[in-house]
């Protein structure tokens, strides 16, 4: 359903972060994008599909302000979304005081009404009915959610809080693997979703946040157009609503390990016609520099686009990247000569 097998029918993903940083606005987003059938930073859906929000935290007028805000941000960088679509495939359900086996009962009947592709459980520890701490409590919930997937075919999706707030800088040194464990309570959860996504705050950075993709998250694809990981990219808030976007923030031990002289390099043989981004990531990622003493990874290239066109070194135009045109002792601009 999602990504390079990422999620399939009957899978599972575990959203985790600490309260107050967006988690609902990021899957409630994520869960309208595909309903488009669009790409959500990067993570490809092979269809257009319906999503079940389940969610005990907001009251009718926090959900509305959030989907209308939603909305709002995703028309202003997705103005081919229609969004009288998106609201047929996105149903919001609030469930309180329902927990354990009395919610598995209200899920099915809902399940039965609605048939949706997606079902999204927000938050997973008002609905658990026990010990979030008990393997045997987690595990009793997991294996319902897995009973249910098998006879639906459904994809869960569960979003779970931190013990306490950790920023990028707090689990600065962790694998990407360690990060799977940041969710509260038992590992019976980690061991048991398919893919685990990881929220956190950029310590200082305002404003600035890291989404890992954190279990099988080369599977997912996840990208944007600043970005230089698979299995994490760096997000904000959008300034037109209650929408996440891409960040342009690059930390600065990145910002170190600039490789000048493969950048320069590739720079000097950036031929004048121009290139796309992907050409050029497919070009120069098969090139071997003598400065860096092998072919740099896409990554690395995408790096040094954006880190070119940011400082004025090539410049984007009509879906291609230049180099900016300069006048050579006749006159005749030396982009206009790729040109002819």
């Amino acid at each position: 359903m999602l990504g390079s097998r990422w999620l399939s029918k009957g899978g599972s993903c575990v959203w985790v972060g600490s309260s107050g940083l967006g988690k609902s606005v990021l899957t409630l987003q994520a869960a309208m994008t595909w309903a488009a059938g669009l790409p959500f930073f990067g993570i490809q859906p092979k269809g257009k599909y319906t999503s079940l929000i389940i969610q005990a935290e907001n009251n009718f007028g926090d959900v509305a302000e959030t989907v209308q805000g939603v909305h709002k941000g995703l028309t202003a960088e997705c103005p081919e979304i229609n969004f009288q679509e998106v609201t047929d495939k996105v149903t919001i359900v609030r469930m309180v005081n329902k927990a354990g086996l009395e919610f598995f009962a209200a899920l099915r009947n809902l399940l039965a009404d609605y048939q949706p592709d997606m079902v999204w459980i927000d938050p997973l520890l008002c609905y658990l009915g026990g010990d979030s701490n008990s393997a045997e409590d987690v595990a009793m919930f997991t294996g319902q959610i897995d009973e249910i997937a098998q006879d639906t075919g459904t994809l869960f999706h569960l979003i779970h809080h931190t013990g306490k707030p950790k920023t990028s800088n707090d689990t600065k040194g962790f694998t990407t693997s360690d990060l799977m464990y940041a969710g509260l309570g038992s590992s019976v959860l980690t061991n048991w979703a398919r893919a685990i996504m990881v929220l956190q705050g950029e310590r200082g950075e305002e404003g600035t946040f890291r989404l890992t993709a954190a279990k099988r998250g080369k599977r997912a694809g996840m990208e944007h157009d600043h970005s230089t990981a698979s299995e994490y990219i760096y997000l904000e808030h959008s300034d037109q609503g209650l929408c996440w976007l891409p960040s342009e923030y690059e930390p600065e031990e990145k910002k170190q390990a600039g490789r000048p002289g493969f950048r320069a390099s590739m720079l000097r043989q950036w031929p004048n016609e121009g290139l796309t981004q992907n050409e050029a990531m497919n070009l120069f990622s098969q090139t071997h520099f003598n400065e860096i003493g092998r072919e740099p990874t896409e990554g690395a290239v995408k790096q040094a686009i954006y880190f070119y066109t940011k400082e004025g070194s090539l410049t984007r135009k009509d879906g291609k990247i230049y180099k900016p045109m300069t006048v050579d002792s006749s006159g005749q601009n030396d982009g206009d000569k790729g040109h002819e």
